[in-house]
């Protein structure tokens, strides 16, 4: 699979939660998202009052809309194979359960919970705090609360910022996201890239600092600017003489424009030390001479 996965959330009219009322459907390449869809469902159940005045959706308004049996197909056809991502195991559940109680085929998607990429890349959320509400706020995501759509959409802007603060590609996290989560608790990220250079290496007495997303995963980059006889380290020192930039996610930059570990650098430059910042590009052509 490339970077490519849909999001979808559900609002449902009572505490059954096969009583869909509304779906949204949110689908990303990489970081962009280049697709939405959204309707009002007609569950053919009663609609609790409190659950309307949550979501604003009452039964007047979708007596016209279609039901689930006549959208569930298409939306099946649409993910089939593919990604499919949704906030802790409520969505999945009712979309099941609406497919039992309306004799349609289950969708065979890859089922993905974001809530488990979000307690596994971020060590301050693995036990608590990974509601779709705490988690937009603490990364300066705006969504309207309770409506399917502006929620599958918040819900892809999380995954995104997920996979840029682990520095894991969203490839490596099909499997990792399944992992038990104590393996990911050794520190504040997935893992730990510090590395000694090899002595013969072109690169020997060099300390490179990656920042950003990178093509490949970190963890390849660190071994490979090791056998080129960097040191590798995590974050930005006197001691470092080279920066490595990629990809920035404007998320995680608290409205700079550039990392603090770039920004770091450029002071360290400015002050005199020799500290180069270089592309991945340049990075790798220059290991390659």
């Amino acid at each position: 699979m490339d970077n490519h996965f849909f999001v979808i959330d559900v609002e449902t009219a009572n505490l059954d939660n096969s009583s869909i009322c509304q779906i949204g459907l949110a689908e990303f390449q990489d970081t962009t998202l280049i697709s939405t869809w959204e309707s009002l469902v007609n569950p053919d159940q009663f609609f609790d009052p409190y659950l309307s005045k949550i979501h604003g959706i009452t039964a007047d308004q979708v007596l016209k809309s279609p039901r689930f049996s006549d959208l569930s197909g298409h939306i099946a056809k649409k993910t089939k194979g593919k990604r499919l991502f949704h906030h802790m195991p409520f969505d999945k559940n009712a979309i099941n359960r609406a497919c039992e109680r309306h004799n349609a085929l289950r969708w065979e998607a890859k089922w993905m919970d974001s809530a488990r990429l979000v307690r596994r890349a971020w060590r301050e959320f693995a036990h608590t705090g990974y509601a779709l509400g705490k988690i937009t706020k603490h990364l300066g995501i705006k969504y309207q609360a309770h409506h399917a759509l502006y929620d599958a959409i918040a819900t892809g802007q999380v995954i995104n910022a997920a996979i840029l603060h682990s520095a894991i590609p969203l490839s490596e996290w099909d499997e990792r996201i399944l992992q038990s989560i104590n393996s990911f608790q050794s520190s504040g990220k997935a893992a730990n890239y510090k590395m000694q250079g090899n002595p013969n290496g072109l690169l020997y007495g060099e300390s490179v600092v990656f920042t950003g997303t990178l093509s490949q995963p970190r963890s390849m980059y660190a071994q490979f600017a090791s056998e080129a006889g960097c040191r590798v380290q995590d974050g930005i020192t006197k001691e470092t003489t080279i920066l490595v930039v990629g990809w920035q996610d404007s998320y995680r930059l608290a409205g700079y424009e550039k990392s603090s570990k770039h920004r770091r650098a450029e002071k360290l430059a400015e002050a005199g030390h020799g500290i180069r910042i270089l592309s991945e590009e340049d990075f790798l052509a220059i290991t390659a001479e």
